[in-house]
């Protein structure tokens, strides 16, 4: 089944964490993951988060990789750990191996959306089922959070109402 969340977590130019107004197509068993949450954006004359780069993106992955393996990874990593707990709570077992990263590019949709890194990682989940899945890297006061961290659930990256998310692909040249 797929799903389109709405909400994952953002950083305003505010510099408020909320919600991340993308839209990720996930995979998911049950129905009940349906996360809808409103952010504030609003000109506050600061500069948006800088996109974290391709190397603490993929350092955030790992990371999460490594605390999955022992539960920790939602409150550490994830954008919105309120997604994640969910999305975790009904996903496979955790990958023995980490992911492999694929290739990455950064994603900047323009205001008032936050710009990510986008992480394409394939891999096999703990199941023994394959995976691909593009993980969006963002930069909040909390430091670099991940979007679909929980990564062997297969999911892509973009976004509803404007070309360039909804075509996005990180591993086009």
């Amino acid at each position: 089944m797929v799903f389109h969340v709405h909400s994952y977590g953002y950083q305003s130019r505010c510099g408020k964490s909320g919600d991340f107004p993308h839209v990720l197509r996930v995979r998911m068993v049950a129905a009940s993951m349906v996360v809808l949450c409103v952010g504030v954006f609003g000109g506050c004359g600061e500069q948006p988060a800088a996109v974290p780069t391709a190397s603490e993106a993929e350092d955030a992955l790992y990371g999460a990789w490594n605390d999955a393996q022992t539960g920790a990874m939602c409150e550490s990593w994830a954008a919105s750990t309120m997604a994640c707990d969910t999305e975790l709570s009904q996903a496979p077992a955790v990958p023995a191996a980490r992911p492999t990263i694929q290739c990455s590019a950064t994603y900047s949709p323009g205001d008032p959306y936050t710009p990510a890194q986008v992480l394409r990682v394939t891999g096999t989940d703990g199941a023994g089922n394959t995976y691909q899945t593009d993980v969006g890297a963002i930069r909040t006061p909390d430091g670099v959070r991940l979007i679909n961290a929980v990564f062997w659930v297969s999911a892509t990256f973009g976004g509803e109402g404007d070309e360039e998310s909804a075509t996005f692909d990180p591993c086009s040249p």
